[in-house]
């Protein structure tokens, strides 16, 4: 189903969410995570405490990791070739909602990723020219491609098309930063056309994944003052799968939000982190020294879980010093 098709099913969709209801839930959020900040003990000359949807997502899957990560000094490990697919995907999607087209994936690709300074991803890419890893990855966004170019083509340029959009609110008077980057939206304020935000996933689809699209939708309504009316995610191969939003879904973000405001001001504040074994431990910082990650023969934490989960990559969006 071609995305544009999906959206004209919209045009009669109305945010569903008052603008009074959205500011006392902004109120209540803001009330809370002042309580929360000042019972965690955090200095408040050390800066806002920032709490962005990959370390949601991270907190959800491990302490300890998050905390390594937080604390390293050097990048992480070089992507997977899973990891610069959905990269790729992302570019992808941009490519055709701004230029309309793509020529040969690949060279599309390392355009854009040139045009974005993305210097490790180039040269994963030629580190795996010529081998299996290479024959893979090829293989892998031409399929993305195709899918992106039958998708994505022909959107009404009324619904005014972003990608790639910073939403970022402060909180408790400044001490709380809350952010995310949102992959696609369209319409919306100063627009004729209903909000509708799409987050792109290049794996399989996930539980979780609606609840992060929640968590998008929360922070585009607190960032504009008004809630999208639809929120959604698109897999390749699929139409976009959406759900209305109303005062109980961004509710139920808020929830999630806060409990990660909990969580990480309690270990800024030095709490001790908890660890859980999953299938990041493959690509845990700290997986040597820990005592529950599951341990291959030769010493090396290894992926457990689903096949989901295997297609896990850290996410880092711009708050590291790399």
């Amino acid at each position: 189903m071609r995305v544009n098709d999906w959206l004209v099913e919209l045009l009669s969709s109305e945010p569903q969410v008052r603008r009074e209801e959205l500011s006392e839930l902004r109120d209540a959020i803001d009330a809370e995570a002042t309580s929360l900040l000042d019972a965690s003990g955090v200095p408040v000359d050390d800066g806002p405490v920032v709490v962005s949807k990959s370390r949601l997502a991270q907190l959800d899957r491990c302490e300890r990791s998050t905390v390594a990560s937080w604390e390293a000094t050097t990048p992480p490990e070089p992507p997977s070739v899973s990891a610069l697919a959905g990269r790729a995907l992302d570019h992808f999607v941009a490519q055709v909602l701004v230029g309309g087209r793509l020529r040969e994936s690949s060279h599309d690709l390392r355009a854009a990723l040139v045009a974005h300074g993305d210097h490790e991803a180039l040269g994963r890419i030629d580190e795996w020219e010529g081998g299996d890893d290479g024959v893979e990855f090829d293989r892998c966004i031409d399929g993305l491609a195709a899918a992106v170019l039958d998708a994505w083509t022909g959107v009404d340029p009324s619904w005014a098309p972003r990608t790639q959009v910073p939403a970022v609110t402060a909180l408790a008077g400044g001490r709380l930063r809350v952010s995310g980057v949102v992959d696609v939206e369209l319409g919306g304020p100063h627009t004729t056309r209903p909000g509708v935000v799409v987050e792109v996933k290049s794996g399989a689809a996930a539980a979780s994944h609606r609840h992060e699209t929640y968590l998008y939708g929360l922070l585009v309504a607190l960032r504009d003052g008004t809630a999208p009316a639809v929120v959604a995610q698109w897999y390749p191969g699929t139409a976009p799968a959406g759900v209305a939003v109303t005062i109980g879904v961004l509710e139920a973000a808020a929830e999630r939000l806060l409990a990660g405001v909990r969580q990480w001001s309690r270990l800024l504040a030095g709490a001790p982190p908890s660890a859980s074994p999953g299938v990041w431990c493959g690509w845990c910082r700290v997986q040597e020294d820990c005592d529950v990650a599951p341990v291959a023969d030769g010493g090396k934490a290894v992926a457990v879980g689903d096949g989901d989960e295997a297609e896990y990559t850290p996410e880092v969006e711009g708050e590291q010093p790399w």
